[in-house]
């Protein structure tokens, strides 16, 4: 499996501000964020409910 990919600038920010972003999420909601590696659309809305 090829382990190289295609990246730019803007592909590069978001990667690099992610975890600020995250913080600032969980500060505003007051909520804990879960990472996890992939989500579907059923797995994210059996979560909220």
């Amino acid at each position: 499996m090829p382990t190289e990919g295609f990246t730019n600038a803007a592909m590069q920010w978001g990667t690099d501000m992610e975890p600020e972003a995250r913080a600032a999420y969980e500060f505003y909601r007051a909520e804990e964020v879960e990472q996890v590696a992939f989500a579907t659309f059923d797995t994210a809305c059996r979560r909220i409910t």
